[in-house]
């Protein structure tokens, strides 16, 4: 059956920290690795590493709880879009440069592989940045 290609941005998932310490996904993140619902993520850091944990969550219902927690709320970048992580405070905390943007391409972006034993955590080697504006 022939699908008819209907335009739009490429697929290929990429994470971007941004200069103003936002963490976005793009739709190739949200489609490959989450739910395009996520509405919550937890952030991890390995500096020994290099590596951001994101753990993407569809909180049903009320995400207070999640977010006394530490979890933050994702921002939906609009329809057929990726989100973003208002993750400054993150950033700052670790020592993760964003004085500039930073992109890391599908190969710096996995799936946990048991390495940190937890289901579902999206993994961003930042040693796999790809570009940096």
């Amino acid at each position: 059956m022939l699908q008819k290609f209907e335009g739009g941005k490429g697929y290929s998932p990429a994470v971007t920290i941004r200069a103003n310490g936002d963490i976005g996904l793009n739709r190739g993140v949200v489609i490959r690795y989450c739910q395009p619902e996520i509405n919550v993520a937890e952030l991890y850091y390995d500096e020994s590493n290099e590596v951001i944990a994101i753990l993407p969550v569809v909180a049903n219902g009320n995400t207070d709880e999640l977010l006394t927690s530490g979890a933050i709320k994702v921002r939906s970048d609009g329809a057929n879009a990726g989100v973003t992580l208002p993750a400054k405070a993150f950033c700052d905390r670790f020592g993760i440069d964003y004085s500039r943007k930073r992109v890391v391409k599908t190969d710096g972006i996995k799936l946990d592989d048991g390495t940190y034993e937890m289901d579902g955590l999206i993994l961003v080697a930042l040693t796999h940045e790809v570009r940096r504006e």
